[in-house]
């Protein structure tokens, strides 16, 4: 019989851990309210909030992953001193073929915490001896585990803990650049439009000479199951839980995403979600007609989005994502790259992200 983690033991290892630091934890559960409140309260005193750190796309990774990891287990936390939530950090111990450190079977991402010199230093170091503890643990424990970490340093500075970067590098922690692609929507709609790659031009006109587009920021259960067909006729199989669809009908009733769907003579040819935060809009997900494959549909649904968000929400910047090159990290697929190239294409700006890989050392 195979040796199991000890999730109980392993919360208490951590708690214990901040605790000499000064810092109380609470270890959060993606399906419980409460912890869902403290989170989004505490995520209110950034001036900016990106997507991947929200409750409901934390959520939705969380739930997907547990669909196609060996074994996941959250250990997000919210940091707390003297009762107040200083800071939060999505955080996974994850396992396929051998166990390691990530968000949600993803990059980790850097623990967040309002500016304060005192706690700024305690909770890095608490971490950083977090990372230590839970390596320690698989060690002691005889799991198989890797010890490298790649961890993603977000550009904007709101969201930047340059410590944590620090700490990385002087560890050994070899550092990598990638582009983000982004449309800023305090630009004007026609200073956008004027800067899309030129050769979209008449295919986004295509578009609205030939489709109609539909955004819906509540859906109920009759169309959402038309939507959710599609894919599964698309993707020609089941591809993950009822329950990530559920978080994601969900989001939509709640007003952490929307729905566009495109049309063809009143025939549903194409659809996509589109995950927000307070700042930020991010596409996370597109299902199109096999059978129109060649025609402009995603011309046509980017530059309809760019418009639905400047016209109805306060966004401020719409992510595209990442601008993945040949010579990447990790070494992109064509595919990939090809769908790259053509979200360029939109792009008003594009930032540098940074990336740390640092194998943590074990002793025995």
């Amino acid at each position: 019989m195979k040796k199991k983690i000890e999730a109980d033991l392993l919360y208490d290892i951590l708690r214990k851990n901040f605790y000499k630091h000064g810092i109380e934890i609470r270890f959060v559960d993606y399906r419980a309210e409460n912890d869902q409140i403290l989170w989004e309260e505490f995520l209110d005193n950034f001036e900016y909030v990106s997507v991947k750190y929200t409750w409901a796309d934390l959520h939705y990774q969380f739930c997907y992953m547990e669909g196609f990891a060996d074994y996941i287990l959250n250990l997000s936390m919210i940091f707390i001193v003297n009762n107040d939530v200083v800071g939060c950090w999505p955080l996974s111990l994850s396992k396929k073929e051998v166990y390691y450190i990530c968000t949600n079977n993803g990059k980790l991402l850097v623990p967040l915490f309002l500016d304060n010199k005192k706690t700024r230093k305690a909770i890095n170091d608490s971490c950083l001896g977090c990372i230590y503890a839970i390596f320690d643990y698989l060690h002691q424990n005889n799991f198989e585990y890797d010890n490298k970490i790649l961890c993603e340093h977000d550009f904007n500075p709101v969201m930047y803990n340059r410590t944590w970067f620090e700490k990385q590098m002087l560890l050994g922690g070899r550092c990598f650049a990638r582009e983000e692609l982004y449309v800023d929507l305090n630009k004007t709609y026609d200073e956008i439009h004027k800067n899309i790659r030129k050769s979209y031009k008449s295919l986004i006109n295509y578009g609205f000479r030939n489709w109609k587009i539909k955004f819906y920021r509540e859906v109920d259960t009759i169309l959402f199951e038309k939507l959710k067909d599609m894919h599964f006729v698309v993707a020609g199989r089941k591809t993950r839980s009822d329950e990530s669809w559920d978080l994601q009908y969900a989001a939509i009733n709640n007003g952490t995403a929307f729905i566009a769907v495109i049309e063809d003579a009143d025939k549903i040819i194409g659809w996509a979600l589109f995950n927000l935060s307070r700042d930020e809009c991010y596409y996370g997900v597109g299902v199109f007609d096999r059978t129109m494959f060649d025609k402009p549909i995603s011309h046509f649904l980017q530059d309809s989005v760019i418009k639905y968000l400047q016209d109805n929400t306060d966004i401020k910047w719409y992510y595209l994502g990442h601008r993945f090159y040949k010579g990447d990290y990790y070494v992109p697929t064509e595919k990939e790259l090809n769908i790259a190239y053509f979200k360029e294409g939109f792009a008003t700006d594009k930032f540098i992200n940074l990336l740390t890989e640092t194998i943590f050392e074990i002793k025995s």
